[in-house]
């Protein structure tokens, strides 16, 4: 979507991670066949609906949320003999990932990285799922920025995502001198 752009990013809780220079993300692994069991199970259920990022398999019961303990029950089921993978829990979703992979991983991978060397991480977050990438960031003397009132331990935080919109536009007339 910023095409012609082809920046460095990160996806899937860092399963995927794009360098400078590359014209794509590289993927530690996919899930396909989980994919397709969780997706078998819950068709044509219109309150639990399955993402699969390939790399990462995702179950959202937002439109139920009574049936937490079931979205959860299932994906423990998907998880068993795959010590390769582990269970997180979002905000009203569950997710496998690889295990050792999260966000606070990609954000020290970048940092890592020669292009990224002596630089301060900003990590931006709403979820769960955030906290690691905002610990890594704050940990590698840079900002950590929770978007909501959801418990956290970012330093900052945002009200909304407009707020964050505002933030990011202020930076930015800033650096042209407005």
């Amino acid at each position: 979507f910023l095409a012609p752009l082809r920046l460095p990013a990160a996806g899937v809780h860092g399963a995927e991670l794009r360098f400078p220079g590359q014209d794509h993300a590289q993927a530690v692994c996919t899930l396909d066949e989980l994919g397709a069991m969780l997706g078998a199970r819950f068709a044509g259920d219109p309150a639990l609906w399955i993402e699969d990022k390939g790399a990462a398999i995702a179950l959202h019961y937002r439109a139920a949320p009574q049936r937490a303990a079931e979205a959860e029950a299932a994906m423990r089921q998907a998880l068993a003999g795959r010590p390769e993978l582990e269970l997180i829990a979002g905000n009203h979703v569950f997710e496998l990932r690889p295990r050792g992979t999260s966000k606070g991983t990609a954000v020290r991978a970048f940092m890592n990285h020669q292009g990224f060397r002596g630089r301060r991480p900003v990590f931006i977050g709403d979820d769960v799922t955030d906290e690691d990438g905002i610990e890594a960031a704050q940990a590698l003397h840079g900002y950590g920025i929770k978007v909501g009132s959801a418990p956290s331990r970012a330093g900052f935080r945002l009200a909304d995502p407009d707020a964050v919109l505002d933030w990011l536009r202020r930076i930015a007339d800033a650096g042209r001198g407005a």
